[in-house]
């Protein structure tokens, strides 16, 4: 039983630790933005309750490929463990980096190309407004 606790306590989320990766502020040149994006994949893989997703968090300070190719995976991991209101603010957060970032090809096509992948999840389904 102990054993199971402690797995348990292991894979829980800290979803204040991803409201301050998804929080955009003070970011203003490409370099930042990137920064960002970084930080919030390496976060959302640090966080997952999926214990494989979160096995490769020590590999994302080695490469930027394993975090931009788990992204999707560990967003989708993450969501249902936020709380209603965090999961609106991260959408509204998602949306202003679309309005901001359309000359960020990097940052914004990683954006829509989370939401294409969440519209397939049954549990997930993000309907970012893009104007």
């Amino acid at each position: 039983m102990r054993f199971l606790l402690m797995l348990h306590s292991i894979y829980c989320l800290n979803s204040h630790a991803l409201e301050r990766a998804w929080r955009c502020t003070r970011i203003v040149s490409r370099e930042d933005w990137g920064q960002w994006l970084r930080q919030l994949g390496t976060a959302l893989i640090r966080e997952s309750p999926s214990p494989a997703i979160r096995a490769c968090s020590p590999l994302t300070g080695l490469t930027p490929v394993i975090t931009r190719t788990l992204f999707n995976a560990a967003f989708v991991s993450c969501w249902p463990q936020l709380t209603d209101p965090q999961q609106d603010d991260l959408i509204s957060t998602l949306e202003g980096v679309l309005r901001v970032s359309d000359q960020l090809t990097e940052v914004s096509q990683t954006v829509l190309n989370l939401e294409e992948f969440t519209a397939h999840v049954d549990k997930v389904c993000l309907n970012l407004i893009i104007s």
